[in-house]
């Protein structure tokens, strides 16, 4: 992105600079030596010709900034489903029951938790990413979800 900047940012200073040199020629700028004249036709040509390379170049720049937006675009609609599918997995584990552990699932059992489960709060920093989830998480979990790859048991 920053290279595409600099390329136009310079475009539009050798636009300028093209524009002055074209303000500043004509037949009035040379004398009247023929050699002179078909210096300044030449030249002229030449200025033209830089001017019309250079809006050539600064419509492909527009290409590429059309096709950079669309690419961002595409890589923000995945992000944003990526997101939903994350919210919704989220969701989905939010809502599922507590597995049994020798309760209601097992002979004779009372389906109530085991005496002493406590849950721990989410490791630190994992607390504003995942809010309660991390903590409803753990618990569904028996206390051993880790978080971060270590350092973060619970």
């Amino acid at each position: 992105m920053r290279e595409l900047e600099s390329l136009l940012t310079r475009l539009d200073k050798i636009s300028e600079s093209l524009r002055e040199v074209r303000r500043r020629q004509g037949r009035q700028a040379w004398s009247a030596i023929f050699h002179c004249g078909e210096f300044d036709s030449s030249y002229a040509r030449s200025i033209g010709d830089l001017h019309e390379t250079s809006l050539k170049i600064r419509t492909k720049v527009g290409v590429i900034q059309v096709s950079l937006q669309e690419s961002a675009d595409s890589l923000a609609r995945t992000d944003q489903d990526i997101q939903d599918k994350l919210t919704i997995l989220a969701n989905r584990i939010e809502d599922e029951p507590p597995l049994p552990r020798g309760g209601a699932g097992a002979a004779g059992g009372s389906g109530a938790q085991p005496a002493g489960l406590e849950v721990a709060p989410a490791p630190f920093g994992y607390q504003s990413l995942y809010g309660d989830r991390a903590t409803i998480l753990a618990a569904r979990l028996g206390g051993q979800a880790s978080f971060g790859g270590g350092g973060g048991s619970f």
